[in-house]
């Protein structure tokens, strides 16, 4: 205790100057890096958390309560105020704020710190779901000291923190709300002060003895002498209940503590010294003035749907995440969807036409305006099937970029693409070419429809090339994943993953990766659910790219198995349509009539919008064949045959090429 008190009379000293001075305000952004999932927290969690931030840098927080007696005295008011701005980097209008989408949330590392603002005039906070630096994940969050982010390492400043940690509501909880201020305290330059070496270092601040943390301590110790927390020095009583210590238990600051990260904000070190300045203030929208009346900034629009792809007449419900301003009133508008329009916050739609549909959302309020337009978001799956049983696709035809469905989730520079420069049987395949993208950045591409219901003892094989930029297997981190779906895509089951060194089967390459002759290739066998042979069968394959990615080709993709009795269940007329693909000539439809009578052809767009009608023709029972003429709908693209004599439909995708 001699060592506490001893110091005691120039802390109540500190205290008091403490109070006698304006706070010491660093102005915040909060950027909130997501996939639309729970780890997007509403701006009501983000300030819950800037208000636990000040509460424990005041002392206010209401569990020092449970502070021991000894400490007690010891509660500091740090003297630091925590504020969102209300003006970005450009001086424009912002809550502080910030809504990201992207693969970085699951990889919370210092690549996932983006967008950051100059760290001379904010304060950075990134929220993920997962925080994992070096792979080492489960960690609440990270920080560093101001001495570690400089020069080139300017990037790394901030604070990196999960959901889960953040604030004391929402994805959050009460009994962690104190790891940001843990974190902020590193930002601020303290240590912890059972050090690196437990008993042997300390954080070097005189009123927070060293204390060892191993084992761990317990929250309630004896008292009135403490002796659990007297491990380092039985003579000192440890302050277990610092917030920089690795507890849940930890509650307060202590005045030295306080001076040290007040004198922090003073120095050139990390640019620390102008965060408060009265004019980063101003710049920063921090300053008294106006905070004390908060502007409304223009909302900006954002929206998500718990699906995005289904059969046709399926429902999905859409989601307004708009951010920055609070919007006072909405238009939705969905092609082809009932309702068409909406003004509610979480519609639902029903889609009754096939093919790709738009959303566009427009949100308001009294300052502004924005409306965000995605096209091809929703894909509304035909009722007919593009293939039945058997599939095969070698690439060696051109039809790979209107039947397949691709998905580029960030707009990067890669996505699946048909390439002539590799392949297993022939001179085609498909490439991914991942080089230099960050790891987990995903990317998918959907096979057509294919008919299984007659099916069984069915599987998916292929054959794949995959090489890294790196020979270190711990960087080899890629995956490929592959999965089934039996409604049009609306759910995905797992089916196959491949990753590390099983799909990097080449090794490093230097450059951009090609595959050379066959023995570069590996078959991958996928087994499929009795419960995947369904009459509208779709296969994703997603790529995860790694710490080193290079490229991935994919090439001979095949169904086989066994077909049932009944194979022409969905399939009424035998139908088939030659030649196909076509290059913008007459088109012969083969099928069988059961008996005679009267039938129509229709061809129709990927809209559904009919461009060809036959009228009704009478036709004999057997084998019959009709040709559709050339037109001037024809021209590159996928379109459908429909033949149906009023009884049945049967539908054949055609697809037209130059």
């Amino acid at each position: 205790m001699r060592k506490i008190y001893r110091i005691l009379p120039a802390l109540l000293l500190f205290s008091f100057n403490a109070k006698a001075q304006a706070p010491k305000i660093i102005p915040v952004v909060v950027h909130i890096l997501h996939e639309y999932g729970p780890e997007n927290i509403n701006d009501l969690q983000v300030r819950d958390a800037i208000n636990v931030l000040n509460e424990d840098f005041g002392g206010r927080n209401a569990d020092t309560s449970i502070v021991i007696a000894p400490y007690k005295p010891l509660i500091a008011n740090c003297n630091i105020q925590f504020r969102l701005a209300t003006k970005d980097p450009n001086g424009n209008c912002t809550n502080g704020i910030e809504h990201i989408y992207t693969h970085n949330t699951a990889y919370g590392d210092d690549a996932a710190k983006i967008s950051q603002w100059p760290r001379d005039r904010y304060l950075n906070i990134w929220v993920v779901k997962t925080v994992n630096p070096g792979n080492n994940e489960g960690l609440a969050g990270f920080a560093y000291e101001p001495s570690l982010v400089t020069g080139p390492d300017y990037n790394k400043d901030g604070i990196m923190i999960n959901n889960a940690f953040f604030g004391s509501i929402g994805t959050a909880s009460v009994s962690t709300r104190h790891v940001i201020t843990h974190l902020a305290g590193h930002y601020l330059g303290l240590l912890h002060p059972d050090g690196g070496n437990a008993c042997m270092d300390g954080d070097g601040i005189a009123d927070t003895p060293p204390t060892s943390m191993n084992p761990p301590r317990p929250c309630n110790p004896t008292p009135p002498n403490f002796p659990e927390w007297r491990i380092c020095d039985t003579s000192v009583i440890e302050n277990v209940q610092n917030f920089m210590l690795s507890s849940y238990c930890s509650v307060m600051f202590t005045p030295g503590q306080a001076t040290f990260m007040n004198q922090t904000l003073t120095t050139s070190v990390a640019s620390r010294d102008n965060l408060c300045t009265a004019s980063n203030l101003t710049l920063t929208g921090t300053d008294s003035a106006t905070y004390s009346n908060l502007p409304l900034c223009k909302p900006v629009a954002d929206f998500f749907a718990n699906k995005y792809y289904l059969c046709e007449g399926g429902v999905i419900s859409f989601t307004d995440v708009s951010w920055c301003g609070t919007a006072s009133s909405r238009s939705w508008t969905f092609s082809n969807g009932t309702p068409s329009t909406s003004t509610a916050i979480n519609p639902t739609v029903q889609f009754n036409t096939w093919g790709w549909q738009q959303v566009s959302l427009t949100v308001s309020n009294s300052t502004g305006s924005d409306t965000k337009t995605v096209n091809n978001y929703i894909f509304v799956s035909p009722p007919w099937y593009d293939y039945w049983a058997t599939f095969t696709e070698d690439l060696e035809a051109s039809t790979f970029d209107n039947t397949w469905i691709k998905e580029n989730m960030e707009n990067t520079g890669s996505t699946w693409q048909r390439t002539n420069n590799a392949g297993v049987s022939g001179t085609h395949s498909i490439l991914l070419n991942d080089m230099g993208e960050d790891e987990g950045l995903r990317d998918v591409m959907i096979s057509p429809s294919v008919d299984l219901s007659t099916c069984s003892n069915m599987s998916l094989n292929f054959k794949y090339a995959c090489a890294s930029s790196t020979s270190n297997s711990n960087l080899m981190t890629e995956m490929l994943k592959v999965y089934a779906s039996t409604n049009c895509g609306a759910t995905w089951m797992l089916r196959k993953v491949v990753q590390g060194t099983t799909l990097i089967n080449n090794g490093m390459s230097t450059g951009l990766f090609v595959p050379g002759n066959t023995s570069t290739w590996t078959t991958c066998n996928v087994a499929l659910n009795a419960g995947d042979m369904q009459a509208n069968v779709r296969f994703r394959f997603e790529f995860t790219a790694g710490g080193a990615s290079n490229s991935i080709y994919i090439d001979d993709i095949n169904l086989s198995g066994t077909l049932g009795v009944n194979e022409y269940v969905n399939d009424p007329f035998h139908m088939s349509v030659f030649p196909n693909p076509s290059a913008q000539q007459n088109i012969h439809v083969n099928y069988f009539l059961p008996k005679e009578s009267c039938v129509e052809f229709a061809v129709k767009d990927i809209l559904g919008r009919a461009v060809f009608l036959s009228g009704k023709i009478k036709q004999s029972a057997g084998e019959n064949n009709f040709m559709i003429p050339e037109g001037d709908w024809m021209h590159s693209g996928i379109f459908f045959i429909e033949v149906k004599d009023g009884e049945a439909t049967e539908v054949r995708k055609l697809v037209i090429g130059n």
